[in-house]
């Protein structure tokens, strides 16, 4: 096994720790490697310069027309507190 060594500053090290001892590892090299290993088992999200398959592009392009061919709504404030209401009520950010 191969050995990485970081320096980080002294507060992202204390979050780093607080965080693997909140999802209980017993140390910080055990989280990470944790958090590679389920980085590496989540689907890979690309961008315009990683060539995405001709599939790919035949669904964004269908979403992007079902989205062009919808109806539209008017922006409100009263639509986006109910918007922020549905995120909050799904546990997301309302910030």
């Amino acid at each position: 096994m191969s050995v990485l060594q970081i320096e980080l500053p002294d507060e992202e090290l204390q979050i780093l720790s607080e965080e693997a001892r909140a999802h209980g590892y017993t140390d910080n090299a055990e989280y990470v490697r944790s958090l590679l290993r389920e980085r590496r088992s989540q689907p890979k999200s690309y961008s315009v310069e990683d060539n995405p398959s001709p599939e790919q592009l035949v669904r964004e392009e269908r979403l992007l027309l079902e989205a062009a061919n919808s109806p539209r709504t008017e922006s409100t404030p009263e639509l986006w507190a109910q918007l922020r209401a549905e995120l909050g009520s799904r546990g997301g950010e309302t910030g």
